[in-house]
């Protein structure tokens, strides 16, 4: 974080005791005694997949191609729809984002507002990718799951990822941490050969309770 450059966390000093405790002669227990040091990270490593959806679903593009080399496309046999919405749907405006002219609509979450949380989305006009989200919260953890935040999407290959989540407000964490301007960004992010997950974290959401993740859909 930027607090974090302009004044870097102190380094720990003096002795580090534990206490060793054996039973029956077979079990070592050892216990660190004191205060642990500081996180260098201020409100930790977020372990995520960039394809992380928040929820939206989408329809991959799949291309194949014959021996002689000419596209062939997967016939669609139905189309399926369900009746029960989790999202009133306002349309706003048509704005541009990132060169690409969108539907720019808003959300009211019809049922379980914390785990349906988008609020905005942008979608492109030609193909309803996401480019942008408004959401009511991120991760498990508070305070990040009590501030709204912004993700930006890149699209590339027909699959949306996500390029940068920003918080919309103060973070204030425990021990009097305060973080401004909390951002996370995936670098270098491009599509592999192979079909890829999408939306879900990278790990299970109650691996740890120190763990950024998203919560599974």
């Amino acid at each position: 974080s930027q607090e974090e450059a302009a004044k870097p966390p102190p380094v720990p000093h003096g002795f580090n005791f534990s206490v060793t405790a054996t039973l029956y002669g077979i079990l070592s227990i050892r216990i660190p005694m004191g205060r642990p040091p500081p996180s260098a990270d201020l409100i930790g490593v977020p372990l995520l997949a960039p394809t992380y959806m928040f929820g939206l679903a989408y329809q991959r593009r799949f291309e194949a191609r014959n021996d002689g080399g000419s596209e062939t496309k997967i016939p669609v046999i139905a189309v399926v729809s369900a009746n029960a919405r989790d999202y009133a749907v306002k349309l706003v405006d048509t704005p541009v984002v990132d060169e690409v002219k969108c539907y720019h609509l808003a959300l009211a979450p019809l049922r379980k507002p914390k785990d349906n949380r988008l609020r905005e989305l942008w979608v492109g006009e030609s193909d309803y990718l996401p480019r942008k989200a408004v959401v009511a919260g991120n991760f498990t953890l508070a305070p990040l799951v009590d501030v709204p935040w912004t993700i930006d999407f890149s699209v590339a290959g027909a699959t949306p990822f996500i390029r940068r989540e920003s918080a919309g407000a103060t973070l204030y964490l425990a021990h009097r941490k305060v973080v401004r301007d909390a951002t996370i960004v995936f670098e270098d992010v491009r599509e592999s050969g192979a079909a890829m997950a999408y939306d879900r974290p990278l790990i299970s959401s109650d691996a740890t309770d120190t763990t950024l993740t998203e919560p599974n859909p």
